[in-house]
C-alpha cells in the first residue's frame, strides 16, 4: 500500500499528501499544506503496537507553531544538533503514535 498524491492546488492552498504502510503494519497518512503564512503538516498513524513519536522543537521554533494532538502528551528539556557536537536547548514532546498530530507553522 502506497498512495501519492501530485501537488494539489485549490485557490491560495497548495498541499500534497500520502500514504504508506510500514514493515511492521503501521499506516501512516501525511498531508501538507502552504497557505497564506502558513505551513501546515496533519501525520495520523494506525499502529498495531504501543509507541512513542519524539517532536525535537527549539524554544524559537516553539513559539511559531500551533500542535493540535488528539491525545495526552509529555513535554520534557532535552538538547538539538544541527551539526556536530553544536547542541542546541529544545523541547522534546512524547507524543503516543496512536494520536492524529497537526502542527502548524507561521512565517
Amino acid at each position: 500500500m502506497a498512495e501519492i498524491s501530485k501537488p494539489i492546488m485549490n485557490g491560495e492552498e497548495i498541499f500534497w499528501e500520502g500514504d504508506y504502510k510500514d514493515y511492521k503494519g503501521n499506516v501512516h497518512h501525511r498531508k501538507i499544506s502552504l497557505f497564506n503564512n502558513s505551513l501546515e503538516i496533519e501525520d495520523s498513524v494506525v499502529t498495531k503496537s504501543v509507541a512513542n513519536l519524539h517532536l525535537h522543537v527549539t524554544e524559537n521554533a516553539f513559539s511559531t507553531i500551533y500542535l493540535n494532538i488528539s491525545s495526552t502528551y509529555t513535554s520534557e528539556n532535552a538538547e538539538v544538533s544541527m551539526h556536530y557536537l553544536e547542541k542546541h536547548p529544545a523541547k522534546r514532546l512524547v507524543i503516543p503514535i496512536d494520536s492524529k498530530i497537526s502542527l502548524t507553522a507561521n512565517f
